[in-house]
């Protein structure tokens, strides 16, 4: 296992940072435990549980008011700018799991905007990752010019299958959701009143036959294609996120600039000292369509316990030596 040098003084790190909120999914998790390992418990640092950032529809981050009226209401009328809730229940369809779409991951500006307003301790770290899932099977977003589906906001969370559009529909791709994603949290971020530092964790890969490789640096197996899928996220390498991620570097960077001028981001890339690492992923049994096994959780510890202190490195940098 490859490792950086020891971090001395890792509390005081967390400490100079706090109050921290973590925004992100799984592997945002992994690292979040190992920081708190690092730094005896993490005491002035919280995580927030969440697979997107975004509305995938709207494209855009829900405010408290939203969330609270989409949980208590599902179905708002256009006049209360919620066009549309996502779905607060599972799909039921085991070719279109809605997971990554429904109202729960919009539950992190809760806390959010309750650290940002906090009278004695306002939030000053948000660390965020997109996750590796943005883009899977649903057909969003339909509001972008030339992305409308012939329903409309009808037509929105329905299953992809459903409307019959085709494997090739354009509105699905990186290049044209992404920006407009990182744009509108980035302008969240800033009509918050938050003016500390914002920390964009990039996604490690998975690697589908993790299983066969034995040693650091292996190359990492390659992705299965399935012509004709449906399964858009997941099969179509020009809109999965660790293939793109030097791209979103950019993008991340150029919509802070622009709309968040009074915040500081940083970027902690993970992605490629990750790709060298297929060694350490877990590989979990699949069946049915997916005849080769899923690799996307690292082995606890190890990965996570590096992307922890190349964290604190960049805090350090950032709170010490300014």
């Amino acid at each position: 296992m490859c490792a950086l040098a020891p971090t001395r003084y890792a509390a005081q790190i967390e400490q100079a940072a706090g109050p921290l909120l973590f925004v992100g999914d799984t592997p945002l998790s992994e690292l979040f435990v190992a920081f708190q390992q690092h730094t005896n418990g993490a005491i002035n640092a919280q995580f927030q549980y969440t697979n997107t950032l975004v509305n995938s529809y709207t494209l855009r981050p829900m405010t408290p008011k939203q969330v609270e009226k989409c949980a208590s209401t599902p179905t708002p009328t256009h006049a209360d700018s919620i066009t549309p809730c996502p779905p607060t229940q599972a799909s039921g369809l085991p070719y279109e799991v809605n997971t990554h779409h429904r109202l729960h991951n919009m539950y992190w500006t809760i806390p959010f905007s309750q650290y940002v307003s906090h009278p004695t301790r306002p939030l000053r770290t948000l660390v965020l990752s997109t996750g590796s899932h943005l883009w899977k099977q649903h057909v969003y977003s339909a509001v972008l010019d030339g992305c409308k589906t012939p329903g409309g906001d009808a037509d929105a969370f329905k299953p992809f299958k459903s409307l019959d559009l085709g494997s090739d529909y354009g509105c699905d791709f990186f290049g044209i959701r992404y920006p407009i994603m990182v744009q509108n949290v980035a302008r969240f971020i800033a009509n918050s009143g938050f003016t500390g530092h914002v920390v964009f964790v990039t996604t490690p890969p998975g690697a589908r036959g993790c299983a066969s490789v034995a040693s650091p640096l292996a190359p990492r197996p390659k992705r299965e294609e399935h012509s004709g899928s449906l399964y858009l996220g997941e099969y179509f390498p020009a809109e999965h996120y660790t293939n793109q991620t030097k791209y979103a570097e950019i993008i991340w960077r150029t919509a802070f600039l622009k709309w968040a001028p009074r915040v500081k981001l940083s970027i902690l890339n993970i992605t490629h000292l990750s790709e060298m690492r297929a060694d350490a992923l877990i590989p979990v049994e699949a069946g049915g369509m997916f005849p080769q096994e899923s690799c996307e959780a690292f082995c606890f510890p190890g990965m996570p316990q590096i992307w922890s202190e190349m964290l604190l490195r960049l805090l350090e940098q950032y709170h010490f030596h300014n």
